[in-house]
This record gives structure tokens, sequence and C-alpha cells, in this order.
């Protein structure tokens, strides 16, 4: 009995964390008309102009993306 509950509480966690996963690849940086826009499936919701450094653009990203996974943990 004990292997059966190990072996559906493993497998939730691993479908969970590959949600997850679905989830953070769906945040993207894209380069459109000399800016660079923060997507989430294809849709932007942020844009760079100007003098941004790469780190804080992907600072920002990572945030996002560990919003997303937070809202979806709710």
């Amino acid at each position: 009995m004990n292997k059966i509950k190990k072996y559906f509480k493993e497998r939730k966690e691993r479908e969970r964390l590959e949600e997850e996963a679905r989830l953070k690849s769906e945040f993207d940086v894209v380069e459109r008309g000399g800016s660079l826009w923060l997507t989430h499936d294809g849709v932007a919701f942020a844009k760079f102009d100007g003098d941004f450094k790469a780190d804080e653009i992907a600072e920002n990203i990572k945030q996002c993306r560990n919003v997303a996974v937070e809202y979806k943990r709710l």
C-alpha cells in the first residue's frame, strides 16, 4: 500500500514540476522594432527601450516567471 501511495505522490510532484517548466517556457524576450519585449505565450506585456542591461532584463523575466508559478499554485 505504501508503494502505491509513494508512486502517486511522486507522479503528482513530477506533473507539478513539468507544469511549472511549461509555464516558465511560455515567457520570452523578443527583439522587434528596435526594442526588446517581454512576452508570454506570444503576447507582449513589457517593452524595454534605451539603456537596459541584459542582467536587468533577465532578472525581470525571472521575476515574471516566478510570479506566474506562484499564482498557479494558489
